[in-house]
């Protein structure tokens, strides 16, 4: 027959006991926190990309076309962050119109 191995019954003093002891994290109840999910992050654009980028932005009507298939082709490959960016001057063109369109509504109806 084997009998099971038992531990001898050691008292440990913890600061309950004697505000002096010094504890390690092994003697407490403490838990390492799990680590957080990651969200993958799109690659960096460099300056280089950006410079391609503006420059096509300067050519008038290729600009329009750039932004849009940038913003809006998933087919094209684009870097997340270069294709936020396209949504967000699309969005700025789009509302530039709109106020300029309401302006020049506006100016026709208080000219008459």
């Amino acid at each position: 027959m084997s009998k099971k191995y038992k531990e001898p019954f050691v008292e440990r003093k913890t600061k309950a006991h004697d505000p002096y002891v010094k504890t390690n994290y092994r003697d407490t109840l403490y838990k390492k926190p799990e680590p957080k999910h990651l969200v993958p992050m799109a690659p960096v654009v460099f300056v280089g990309e950006w410079f391609k980028t503006l420059f096509v932005m300067l050519i008038p009507l290729v600009n329009l076309i750039a932004a849009f298939v940038w913003a809006f082709n998933k087919k094209i490959k684009v870097n997340e962050t270069k294709r936020n960016w396209a949504k967000a001057s699309v969005l700025i063109l789009i509302l530039f119109y709109m106020i300029a369109g309401g302006a020049a509504a506006a100016f026709m109806v208080l000219k008459k």
